[in-house]
Protein backbone atom coordinates (compact mmCIF):
# COMPACT_ATOMS: atom_id res chain seq x y z
CA UNK A 1 0.00 0.00 0.00
CA UNK A 2 1.54 3.52 -1.20
CA UNK A 3 1.65 5.97 2.04
CA UNK A 4 2.96 9.56 2.10
CA UNK A 5 5.14 10.09 5.21
CA UNK A 6 6.27 13.45 6.35
CA UNK A 7 10.16 13.94 6.61
CA UNK A 8 11.61 13.44 9.73
CA UNK A 9 14.24 16.12 11.04
CA UNK A 10 18.10 14.34 10.99
CA UNK A 11 21.50 15.17 9.67
CA UNK A 12 20.95 14.35 6.18
CA UNK A 13 17.37 16.02 6.14
CA UNK A 14 17.26 19.12 8.50
CA UNK A 15 17.95 21.72 5.19
CA UNK A 16 14.43 20.36 4.04
CA UNK A 17 10.91 21.81 5.03
CA UNK A 18 8.68 18.93 6.24
CA UNK A 19 5.52 18.63 4.18
CA UNK A 20 3.56 21.78 3.21
CA UNK A 21 5.38 25.10 3.33
CA UNK A 22 4.20 28.28 2.10
CA UNK A 23 6.22 30.63 0.00
CA UNK A 24 4.06 33.99 0.01
CA UNK A 25 5.33 37.29 -1.16
CA UNK A 26 3.21 39.82 -0.22
CA UNK A 27 2.94 42.80 -2.36
CA UNK A 28 1.53 45.89 -1.72
CA UNK A 29 3.68 48.74 -3.58
CA UNK A 30 2.44 50.16 -6.74
CA UNK A 31 4.68 50.46 -9.49
CA UNK A 32 4.35 52.25 -12.33
CA UNK A 33 5.70 51.43 -16.22
CA UNK A 34 4.55 54.00 -18.67
CA UNK A 35 5.08 54.65 -23.20
CA UNK A 36 5.41 58.28 -23.30
CA UNK A 37 5.07 57.67 -27.43
CA UNK A 38 3.07 60.89 -29.24
CA UNK A 39 -0.15 59.31 -30.47
CA UNK A 40 -1.79 61.00 -33.52
CA UNK A 41 -5.19 60.63 -34.30
CA UNK A 42 -5.65 61.27 -37.92
CA UNK A 43 -8.49 64.31 -39.32
CA UNK A 44 -8.67 61.47 -42.25
CA UNK A 45 -8.18 57.75 -42.41
CA UNK A 46 -9.98 55.32 -44.10
CA UNK A 47 -9.97 53.17 -40.88
CA UNK A 48 -9.75 56.05 -38.03
CA UNK A 49 -6.62 54.57 -36.81
CA UNK A 50 -3.96 56.28 -34.52
CA UNK A 51 -0.31 56.81 -35.44
CA UNK A 52 1.05 55.06 -34.04
CA UNK A 53 -1.80 51.89 -34.03
CA UNK A 54 -0.81 49.87 -31.00
CA UNK A 55 1.86 50.97 -28.51
CA UNK A 56 2.92 48.73 -25.99
CA UNK A 57 4.42 48.52 -22.29
CA UNK A 58 6.72 45.73 -21.81
CA UNK A 59 6.37 44.75 -17.75
CA UNK A 60 8.54 42.94 -15.51
CA UNK A 61 9.76 42.23 -12.05
CA UNK A 62 6.09 42.97 -11.18
CA UNK A 63 4.18 41.00 -8.80
CA UNK A 64 2.92 37.48 -10.48
CA UNK A 65 -0.54 38.92 -9.37
CA UNK A 66 -2.62 41.73 -9.57
CA UNK A 67 -4.32 43.33 -6.63
CA UNK A 68 -5.99 46.18 -8.65
CA UNK A 69 -4.45 48.65 -11.32
CA UNK A 70 -5.40 51.90 -13.70
CA UNK A 71 -4.82 52.80 -17.03
CA UNK A 72 -3.61 56.57 -17.45
CA UNK A 73 -3.84 57.93 -21.04
CA UNK A 74 -1.94 61.58 -21.17
CA UNK A 75 -2.53 65.88 -22.47
CA UNK A 76 -4.91 64.40 -24.77
CA UNK A 77 -6.09 67.00 -27.48
CA UNK A 78 -9.07 66.43 -29.89
CA UNK A 79 -11.77 68.06 -31.54
CA UNK A 80 -14.40 65.35 -30.44
CA UNK A 81 -13.73 63.38 -27.21
CA UNK A 82 -16.88 60.91 -27.94
CA UNK A 83 -14.67 60.19 -31.23
CA UNK A 84 -12.27 58.46 -28.66
CA UNK A 85 -12.20 54.52 -28.59
CA UNK A 86 -9.62 52.82 -26.35
CA UNK A 87 -8.72 49.46 -26.36
CA UNK A 88 -6.03 47.62 -23.69
CA UNK A 89 -4.73 44.10 -24.69
CA UNK A 90 -2.93 42.39 -21.54
CA UNK A 91 -0.23 39.69 -21.72
CA UNK A 92 -2.57 37.23 -21.11
CA UNK A 93 -4.61 38.26 -24.50
CA UNK A 94 -7.55 40.26 -22.11
CA UNK A 95 -9.55 43.02 -23.66
CA UNK A 96 -10.53 45.59 -21.97
CA UNK A 97 -12.55 48.41 -23.79
CA UNK A 98 -11.59 51.44 -21.71
CA UNK A 99 -13.38 53.75 -23.75
CA UNK A 100 -16.01 54.55 -27.00
CA UNK A 101 -18.48 56.81 -27.62
CA UNK A 102 -18.30 58.91 -24.42
CA UNK A 103 -17.04 61.73 -23.02
CA UNK A 104 -19.76 63.63 -24.95
CA UNK A 105 -18.77 65.75 -28.09
CA UNK A 106 -16.81 68.31 -26.66
CA UNK A 107 -13.56 69.32 -27.78
CA UNK A 108 -10.78 68.15 -25.52
CA UNK A 109 -7.39 70.40 -24.65
CA UNK A 110 -4.63 68.95 -23.15
CA UNK A 111 -6.63 66.97 -20.88
CA UNK A 112 -5.69 62.94 -18.45
CA UNK A 113 -8.05 60.06 -18.43
CA UNK A 114 -7.25 57.81 -15.70
CA UNK A 115 -9.25 54.43 -15.53
CA UNK A 116 -10.17 52.28 -12.66
CA UNK A 117 -12.32 49.70 -12.21
CA UNK A 118 -12.36 51.13 -8.30
CA UNK A 119 -13.47 54.81 -9.79
CA UNK A 120 -16.46 56.35 -8.43
CA UNK A 121 -18.05 57.66 -11.97
CA UNK A 122 -17.84 57.21 -15.55
CA UNK A 123 -17.20 59.63 -18.29
CA UNK A 124 -19.92 62.00 -18.98
CA UNK A 125 -21.95 60.84 -22.22
CA UNK A 126 -25.39 63.67 -22.00
CA UNK A 127 -24.52 65.94 -24.84
CA UNK A 128 -22.37 69.32 -23.87
CA UNK A 129 -21.54 68.06 -20.62
CA UNK A 130 -17.53 68.73 -20.71
CA UNK A 131 -15.17 66.02 -20.31
CA UNK A 132 -12.60 67.00 -17.47
CA UNK A 133 -8.89 65.73 -16.50
CA UNK A 134 -10.15 62.62 -13.41
CA UNK A 135 -10.46 59.06 -12.72
CA UNK A 136 -13.17 56.97 -14.43
CA UNK A 137 -14.70 53.45 -14.53
CA UNK A 138 -14.16 52.35 -18.26
CA UNK A 139 -17.08 53.98 -20.25
CA UNK A 140 -18.69 52.44 -23.68
CA UNK A 141 -21.46 54.20 -25.49
CA UNK A 142 -21.10 52.70 -28.89
CA UNK A 143 -18.98 51.04 -31.39
CA UNK A 144 -18.03 47.63 -32.28
CA UNK A 145 -14.50 45.66 -32.81
CA UNK A 146 -11.79 48.06 -33.84
CA UNK A 147 -9.79 47.71 -36.89
CA UNK A 148 -6.95 44.82 -37.31
CA UNK A 149 -4.51 44.37 -35.98
CA UNK A 150 -6.29 45.22 -32.77
CA UNK A 151 -8.33 41.80 -31.36
CA UNK A 152 -11.66 41.34 -32.33
CA UNK A 153 -14.49 40.74 -30.10
CA UNK A 154 -15.76 40.07 -27.78
CA UNK A 155 -14.26 42.87 -25.35
CA UNK A 156 -15.39 43.44 -21.57
CA UNK A 157 -15.46 46.84 -19.51
CA UNK A 158 -14.62 45.37 -15.95
CA UNK A 159 -11.25 45.85 -15.51
CA UNK A 160 -11.68 43.75 -12.31
CA UNK A 161 -11.27 40.97 -14.53
CA UNK A 162 -7.51 40.47 -14.64
CA UNK A 163 -7.34 41.08 -10.65
CA UNK A 164 -5.52 38.05 -9.84
CA UNK A 165 -3.56 37.52 -13.56
CA UNK A 166 0.32 38.12 -14.09
CA UNK A 167 0.99 41.43 -15.31
CA UNK A 168 4.77 40.76 -16.60
CA UNK A 169 4.45 40.81 -20.16
CA UNK A 170 3.32 43.36 -23.14
CA UNK A 171 0.76 45.43 -22.78
CA UNK A 172 -1.09 47.09 -26.18
CA UNK A 173 -3.06 49.94 -26.21
CA UNK A 174 -4.88 50.65 -29.74
CA UNK A 175 -6.57 53.91 -30.23
CA UNK A 176 -9.06 54.69 -33.43
CA UNK A 177 -11.14 57.41 -34.14
CA UNK A 178 -15.11 56.09 -34.30
CA UNK A 179 -15.27 58.80 -37.45
CA UNK A 180 -12.32 58.96 -39.20
CA UNK A 181 -14.28 61.57 -41.41
CA UNK A 182 -14.10 63.98 -38.84
CA UNK A 183 -11.88 66.38 -36.98
CA UNK A 184 -8.75 64.46 -35.37
CA UNK A 185 -6.15 65.15 -32.57
CA UNK A 186 -3.21 63.97 -30.58
CA UNK A 187 -2.64 62.54 -27.25
CA UNK A 188 1.03 63.84 -26.48
CA UNK A 189 1.97 62.53 -23.44
CA UNK A 190 1.14 58.50 -24.11
CA UNK A 191 -0.13 56.36 -21.61
CA UNK A 192 0.88 55.34 -18.46
CA UNK A 193 0.20 51.45 -16.20
CA UNK A 194 -0.05 51.61 -12.51
CA UNK A 195 -0.21 48.21 -11.28
CA UNK A 196 -0.42 47.39 -7.53
CA UNK A 197 0.59 43.47 -6.64
CA UNK A 198 -1.36 40.95 -4.57
CA UNK A 199 -0.14 38.22 -2.88
CA UNK A 200 1.41 35.43 -4.59
CA UNK A 201 -0.41 32.13 -3.80
CA UNK A 202 1.72 29.39 -4.88
CA UNK A 203 3.99 27.71 -2.08
CA UNK A 204 5.98 24.67 -2.13
CA UNK A 205 5.32 21.26 -0.87
CA UNK A 206 7.49 18.45 -0.20
CA UNK A 207 7.24 14.74 1.50
CA UNK A 208 8.12 10.91 1.18
CA UNK A 209 6.44 8.64 -0.84
CA UNK A 210 6.60 5.10 0.40
CA UNK A 211 5.58 1.55 -0.31
CA UNK A 212 5.28 -0.67 2.41
CA UNK A 213 7.29 1.32 4.42
CA UNK A 214 10.43 1.49 1.93
CA UNK A 215 10.50 4.51 -0.19
CA UNK A 216 9.97 4.07 -3.74
CA UNK A 217 12.11 4.43 -7.10
CA UNK A 218 11.59 5.51 -10.62
CA UNK A 219 8.68 7.16 -11.56
CA UNK A 220 5.07 8.51 -10.11
CA UNK A 221 2.28 10.48 -10.08
CA UNK A 222 0.70 12.33 -7.90
CA UNK A 223 -2.48 14.45 -7.70
CA UNK A 224 -3.28 17.21 -5.63
CA UNK A 225 -6.36 18.37 -3.96
CA UNK A 226 -7.61 20.91 -1.42
CA UNK A 227 -10.15 21.31 0.86
CA UNK A 228 -11.79 23.23 2.99
CA UNK A 229 -12.61 19.57 5.93
CA UNK A 230 -10.04 17.40 7.00
CA UNK A 231 -12.44 13.82 6.20
CA UNK A 232 -13.93 13.32 3.16
CA UNK A 233 -17.99 14.40 3.31
CA UNK A 234 -21.18 13.11 0.64
CA UNK A 235 -21.28 16.13 -1.97
CA UNK A 236 -18.21 18.14 -0.64
CA UNK A 237 -15.97 19.38 -3.74
CA UNK A 238 -12.89 20.70 -3.84
CA UNK A 239 -12.05 24.63 -3.06
CA UNK A 240 -9.71 24.90 -6.80
CA UNK A 241 -9.58 22.02 -9.48
CA UNK A 242 -6.93 19.39 -8.46
CA UNK A 243 -3.56 19.67 -10.18
CA UNK A 244 -1.25 16.36 -11.42
CA UNK A 245 2.49 16.46 -10.87
CA UNK A 246 4.62 14.00 -13.06
CA UNK A 247 7.44 13.21 -10.74
CA UNK A 248 10.69 10.81 -12.93
CA UNK A 249 13.78 9.03 -11.14
CA UNK A 250 12.62 9.89 -8.03
CA UNK A 251 15.60 8.90 -5.23
CA UNK A 252 14.30 7.65 -1.89
CA UNK A 253 10.91 8.65 -2.17
CA UNK A 254 11.63 12.58 -1.99
CA UNK A 255 9.59 14.60 -4.13
CA UNK A 256 9.22 18.28 -4.27
CA UNK A 257 6.92 20.53 -6.25
CA UNK A 258 5.38 24.07 -6.61
CA UNK A 259 1.74 24.39 -6.09
CA UNK A 260 -0.88 27.07 -6.96
CA UNK A 261 -4.68 26.77 -5.71
CA UNK A 262 -4.94 30.55 -6.32
CA UNK A 263 -7.85 32.50 -4.22
CA UNK A 264 -8.77 29.49 -2.77
CA UNK A 265 -5.86 29.69 -0.64
CA UNK A 266 -6.56 33.31 0.28
CA UNK A 267 -10.20 33.16 0.91
CA UNK A 268 -10.71 29.94 3.30
CA UNK A 269 -10.19 29.80 7.05
CA UNK A 270 -8.84 26.14 7.19
CA UNK A 271 -7.30 24.28 4.50
CA UNK A 272 -6.32 20.85 3.72
CA UNK A 273 -4.40 18.76 0.98
CA UNK A 274 -5.48 15.68 -0.34
CA UNK A 275 -3.19 13.88 -2.59
CA UNK A 276 -3.80 10.60 -4.76
CA UNK A 277 -0.38 8.71 -5.82
CA UNK A 278 0.07 6.37 -9.23
CA UNK A 279 3.18 4.59 -8.93
CA UNK A 280 4.27 3.70 -11.84
CA UNK A 281 2.10 5.88 -13.88
CA UNK A 282 -0.41 4.59 -15.86
CA UNK A 283 -1.17 1.75 -12.99
CA UNK A 284 -4.36 3.78 -11.10
CA UNK A 285 -4.17 6.69 -8.38
CA UNK A 286 -4.62 5.67 -4.82
CA UNK A 287 -5.80 8.11 -2.63
CA UNK A 288 -4.09 8.60 0.66
CA UNK A 289 -5.16 9.56 4.58
CA UNK A 290 -5.23 11.03 6.04
CA UNK A 291 -5.29 15.04 4.41
CA UNK A 292 -2.58 17.05 5.56
CA UNK A 293 -3.35 20.21 6.89
CA UNK A 294 -2.11 24.01 5.85
CA UNK A 295 -1.44 26.02 8.49
CA UNK A 296 -3.39 29.31 8.71
CA UNK A 297 -0.79 31.46 9.77
CA UNK A 298 1.06 32.66 6.94
CA UNK A 299 -2.72 33.72 5.17
CA UNK A 300 -2.61 36.74 7.68
CA UNK A 301 0.08 38.20 4.95
CA UNK A 302 -3.67 38.87 3.01
CA UNK A 303 -4.25 42.04 4.66
CA UNK A 304 -1.87 44.21 2.54
CA UNK A 305 -2.52 47.33 4.41
CA UNK A 306 -2.97 48.14 7.76
CA UNK A 307 -2.82 52.00 7.95
CA UNK A 308 -1.77 51.41 11.84
CA UNK A 309 0.06 54.73 11.25
CA UNK A 310 -3.20 56.46 10.83
CA UNK A 311 -4.43 55.22 14.34
CA UNK A 312 -1.36 54.81 16.94
CA UNK A 313 1.08 56.73 17.38
CA UNK A 314 4.87 55.56 17.06
CA UNK A 315 5.96 57.02 20.16
CA UNK A 316 8.58 54.87 22.27
CA UNK A 317 10.06 53.64 18.50
CA UNK A 318 13.17 54.61 17.16
CA UNK A 319 14.03 54.14 13.20
CA UNK A 320 10.77 54.34 12.06
CA UNK A 321 10.95 55.24 7.92
CA UNK A 322 9.34 58.61 7.58
CA UNK A 323 7.06 56.77 4.94
CA UNK A 324 5.92 54.39 7.21
CA UNK A 325 5.12 57.42 10.71
CA UNK A 326 3.67 59.52 8.26
CA UNK A 327 2.56 57.16 4.79
CA UNK A 328 1.80 58.93 1.99
CA UNK A 329 0.25 57.54 -1.37
CA UNK A 330 -1.49 60.36 -3.21
CA UNK A 331 -3.39 63.75 -1.61
CA UNK A 332 -5.48 66.48 -3.80
CA UNK A 333 -6.23 69.94 -2.99
CA UNK A 334 -8.67 71.88 -4.53
CA UNK A 335 -9.87 75.56 -4.82
CA UNK A 336 -13.50 76.35 -6.24
CA UNK A 337 -13.25 79.87 -6.31
CA UNK A 338 -10.47 82.44 -7.48
CA UNK A 339 -10.16 86.12 -6.26
CA UNK A 340 -9.78 87.51 -9.24
CA UNK A 341 -6.50 87.51 -10.54
CA UNK A 342 -3.94 87.80 -13.76
CA UNK A 343 -0.72 86.66 -14.48
CA UNK A 344 1.05 88.32 -17.45
CA UNK A 345 4.99 87.89 -16.73
CA UNK A 346 7.35 86.26 -19.44
CA UNK A 347 8.85 84.22 -16.37
CA UNK A 348 6.99 81.61 -14.23
CA UNK A 349 5.28 82.89 -11.07
CA UNK A 350 3.23 80.85 -8.97
CA UNK A 351 -0.94 80.91 -8.94
CA UNK A 352 -2.38 81.85 -5.88
CA UNK A 353 -3.69 79.36 -3.63
CA UNK A 354 -1.99 76.23 -5.44
CA UNK A 355 0.66 76.07 -2.41
CA UNK A 356 0.73 73.14 -0.03
CA UNK A 357 2.80 72.13 2.16
CA UNK A 358 3.34 67.62 2.57
CA UNK A 359 5.47 64.98 3.68
CA UNK A 360 6.65 62.49 0.41
CA UNK A 361 8.80 59.78 0.64
CA UNK A 362 11.65 59.51 -1.44
CA UNK A 363 11.34 58.73 -5.30
CA UNK A 364 8.93 60.02 -7.89
CA UNK A 365 5.64 61.91 -7.91
CA UNK A 366 2.91 62.28 -10.82
CA UNK A 367 0.81 65.46 -10.82
CA UNK A 368 -2.39 65.74 -12.68
CA UNK A 369 -3.58 68.91 -12.41
CA UNK A 370 -6.71 70.77 -13.58
CA UNK A 371 -7.41 74.83 -13.54
CA UNK A 372 -10.20 77.45 -15.32
CA UNK A 373 -9.09 80.73 -16.61
CA UNK A 374 -9.73 83.00 -19.60
CA UNK A 375 -7.82 85.69 -21.62
CA UNK A 376 -9.36 88.92 -22.61
CA UNK A 377 -7.77 89.09 -25.60
CA UNK A 378 -7.51 85.83 -28.54
CA UNK A 379 -4.17 84.23 -29.78
CA UNK A 380 -2.63 84.38 -26.18
CA UNK A 381 -0.57 81.22 -24.75
CA UNK A 382 0.11 79.67 -21.22
CA UNK A 383 2.76 77.74 -20.07
CA UNK A 384 1.74 75.71 -16.97
CA UNK A 385 3.93 73.08 -15.18
CA UNK A 386 3.98 71.77 -11.33
CA UNK A 387 6.79 72.16 -9.21
CA UNK A 388 7.72 70.20 -5.82
CA UNK A 389 10.61 72.47 -3.58
CA UNK A 390 12.72 73.12 -6.31
CA UNK A 391 12.15 70.45 -8.59
CA UNK A 392 9.88 71.04 -11.64
CA UNK A 393 7.59 69.09 -13.81
CA UNK A 394 7.36 69.09 -17.78
CA UNK A 395 5.52 72.48 -18.43
CA UNK A 396 2.45 71.88 -20.78
CA UNK A 397 1.62 75.05 -23.11
CA UNK A 398 -2.28 76.04 -24.25
CA UNK A 399 -4.11 78.11 -27.24
CA UNK A 400 -6.67 80.58 -26.15
CA UNK A 401 -8.40 81.29 -29.74
CA UNK A 402 -11.09 83.35 -28.22
CA UNK A 403 -11.42 86.19 -25.76
CA UNK A 404 -13.78 86.52 -22.65
CA UNK A 405 -14.11 82.70 -22.87
CA UNK A 406 -13.81 80.51 -19.46
CA UNK A 407 -11.95 77.33 -20.65
CA UNK A 408 -10.72 74.86 -18.10
CA UNK A 409 -7.22 73.13 -19.31
CA UNK A 410 -5.31 70.58 -17.75
CA UNK A 411 -2.03 68.38 -17.66
CA UNK A 412 -0.28 65.61 -16.19
CA UNK A 413 3.70 65.84 -15.35
CA UNK A 414 5.91 63.30 -13.46
CA UNK A 415 8.73 65.00 -11.20
CA UNK A 416 11.58 62.47 -10.72
CA UNK A 417 13.90 62.56 -7.59
CA UNK A 418 11.79 63.81 -4.74
CA UNK A 419 14.11 63.66 -1.87
CA UNK A 420 12.38 62.22 1.47
CA UNK A 421 10.66 64.91 3.73
CA UNK A 422 8.51 67.82 3.92
CA UNK A 423 8.30 69.84 0.68
CA UNK A 424 6.37 72.85 -0.78
CA UNK A 425 4.05 72.08 -3.67
CA UNK A 426 3.27 74.57 -6.12
CA UNK A 427 1.61 75.48 -9.58
CA UNK A 428 3.27 78.20 -11.61
CA UNK A 429 2.45 80.00 -14.92
CA UNK A 430 4.11 82.11 -17.57
CA UNK A 431 2.46 83.91 -20.62
CA UNK A 432 4.28 82.11 -23.49
CA UNK A 433 3.23 84.63 -26.45
CA UNK A 434 -0.09 86.62 -27.25
CA UNK A 435 -0.97 90.24 -25.82
CA UNK A 436 -2.51 89.50 -23.06
CA UNK A 437 -2.35 87.54 -19.33
CA UNK A 438 -4.10 84.58 -18.14
CA UNK A 439 -6.91 85.65 -15.63
CA UNK A 440 -9.25 84.04 -12.74
CA UNK A 441 -11.93 85.22 -11.12
CA UNK A 442 -14.40 83.60 -8.55
CA UNK A 443 -16.25 81.37 -11.54
CA UNK A 444 -12.63 79.81 -11.77
CA UNK A 445 -11.29 76.71 -9.85
CA UNK A 446 -8.36 74.40 -9.32
CA UNK A 447 -7.39 71.22 -9.12
CA UNK A 448 -4.30 68.98 -8.41
CA UNK A 449 -3.56 65.39 -7.43
CA UNK A 450 -0.22 64.28 -6.19
CA UNK A 451 0.40 60.41 -6.62
CA UNK A 452 3.68 59.62 -5.00
CA UNK A 453 5.65 56.16 -6.23
CA UNK A 454 7.91 55.62 -3.59
CA UNK A 455 11.65 53.77 -4.64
Amino acid sequence: MLALTRLRFSTFVAALAVAAAFAFVAQAQAQSFSNITQIAIPASSPTGVANPYGTSISVSGAPSRIKTFTVTIQNINHTFASDIRALLVAPGGQKVLLVSGAASNTNLVGQTWTFSNEASSTLPTAFGVPSISGTYRPTVVSGGALPAPAPGLPYTTDMSSLYGSNPNGTWTLYIADEFPSGAGGVIQGGWLLNIVGDMDTRFTYQGVLAVGGAPIVGDANVRFSLFAAPFASLGEAPLAAPTTKQFTNVERGLIRTELDFGNAILNSQSLWIETAVESPPGSGFVTLAPRQAITIAPQAGRALVANVADRAPWSGLTGVPARVAAPNVAFSTAVTSFTPASYSAATYTTIAQTSVSRTFPAGRVLVNWTISGFTNAANTAVTIRPRIGALSGSPTTFFFNTAGQHMTISGTSLIENVPEGVSNTFVEILRASGPDAFRVDNQDSFNATFLALPN
